[in-house]
């Protein structure tokens, strides 16, 4: 079963509806309305001698937001056809 459905089995008939992921709150997709392009999490700008403090604050920024699992490969990145494939 794709990631954000579910099935309903009332009655005994079997029918899978969608949920879009990133509507989800518990769904590692989710994107909430507060967090957008113009947020800045990390003021810190990479510089050439800032490399480990920087590195430091983006993994603490995005881990807090559950995000962390797309930079670091964690989370494949779904087929075209995937209804995930929106959302990543």
């Amino acid at each position: 079963m794709a990631r954000g459905g579910h099935s309903n089995t009332a009655g005994g008939s079997s029918t899978m509806t969608y949920t879009e992921p990133s509507n989800n709150p518990s769904d590692i997709y989710y994107v909430h309305p507060s967090d957008g392009p113009s947020t800045v999490v990390v003021k810190l700008l990479l510089s050439y001698s800032n490399y480990q403090v920087w590195a430091r604050s983006m993994r603490r920024a995005l881990g807090g937001k559950n995000k962390f699992e797309f930079v670091d490969g964690s989370i494949p990145v779904p087929t075209d056809f995937d209804p995930n494939f929106k959302a990543w």
